[in-house]
């Protein structure tokens, strides 16, 4: 009976891996195309959040700051693209759609990861990024909570 376990391990082991890499191109496919950003929600987030997203920290007590400096979002395979009037960064990405909830790390610079989770629902795509150490646990921000930015974005149609 321990022989046939292992068979059945050894021979179902490969096929979990290409589900979980259609799982990953499908959504790949689904995140496809241009983002202009709506929701900005955030507890002290990294600097190397706002370094990435926005290229320098934002003003909060200025919120024209925060409206002109809105981000775009473009996402090509496993890269995404964040640019504003005065920056733009691209960044791979490496996705894990079988996590609940959703799990992406930002892969930039030569630096640890930034984790993060996200959602796709009715045309907007929603990301929660913690920083190097920590992945959200949830998209949504508690108070009291350090170091998230939960952004939203709309899709554009071409």
């Amino acid at each position: 009976m321990q022989l046939i376990c292992l068979v059945c391990c050894v021979l179902t082991g490969p096929l979990n891996l290409g589900t979980r890499e259609n799982d990953v191109r499908e959504e790949r496919m689904r995140l496809e195309g241009r983002w202009i950003q709506g929701e900005l929600i955030f507890l002290e987030p990294a600097s190397a959040v706002w370094k990435l997203i926005y290229g320098r920290k934002l003003s909060t007590d200025n919120l024209a700051d925060l409206f002109v400096n809105r981000a775009t979002l473009v996402v090509e395979g496993n890269r995404f693209t964040f640019r504003n009037h005065q920056h733009e960064k691209r960044v791979e990405v490496r996705l894990d759609p079988t996590q609940s909830p959703k799990a992406i790390d930002l892969l930039f610079d030569q630096e640890k990861p930034l984790l993060g989770v996200y959602e796709i629902r009715d045309g907007r795509l929603f990301l929660c990024i913690g920083d190097e150490k920590m992945r959200p646990e949830t998209l949504e921000i508690q108070e009291g909570e350090k170091k998230r930015l939960r952004i939203g974005f709309q899709r554009l149609r071409p």
